[in-house]
C-alpha cells in the first residue's frame, strides 16, 4: 500500500482545502513585503508536481489517479501529476507564485503525508 492509499478522500480534500489557503496567504505575503501588495516583477508560473507511486495501468494507480484529480491533478507529458497555480494568487510575478507552490507543498505534505514538489519556469 502507498502513501497516498493511506488517506481516504474527505481527508486529501480537506488537506488540499487547507494547502491552498496557505499558498494563497503565502503568495500574498510576498507580494505585500516586496511590491507593496501589487504586481511588479518576472513574470512566471509555479505549480505542484507529484511522483505517482503506482503504474497507471494497475488497480493500485488508477485509484491514485482518481484520488489526485479529485484535488485538481492533471497528468503531464512526462508522466508526473500537475496543479498548476495552486494559491490562486492574481498575479504574474514568478516569486509569488513559487512562494504559493513552496506552502501549498509543505502544508499538503505535513497534513497527509503526500509528497509534491513546487516548480516554477519563466514566462
Amino acid at each position: 500500500m502507498t502513501a497516498i492509499l493511506d488517506i481516504d478522500t474527505t481527508m486529501l480534500a480537506a488537506a488540499d482545502k487547507s494547502a491552498t489557503e496557505a499558498a494563497t496567504i503565502a503568495g500574498n505575503d510576498y507580494l505585500d513585503t516586496h511590491f507593496g501588495g501589487k504586481d511588479g516583477g518576472c513574470c512566471g508560473f509555479a505549480w505542484v508536481a507529484y511522483w505517482p507511486k503506482n503504474k497507471g495501468n494497475t488497480k493500485l494507480g488508477k485509484q491514485e489517479r482518481r484520488m489526485m484529480e479529485s484535488i485538481g491533478f492533471s497528468q503531464s507529458y512526462n508522466n508526473s501529476w500537475e496543479k498548476w497555480g495552486p494559491g490562486r494568487v492574481p498575479c504574474q510575478n514568478i516569486d509569488a507564485k513559487y512562494a504559493a507552490a513552496k506552502a501549498y507543498a509543505k502544508v499538503l505534505a505535513a497534513l497527509t503525508g503526500v509528497t509534491v514538489n513546487p516548480q516554477n519556469r519563466v514566462d
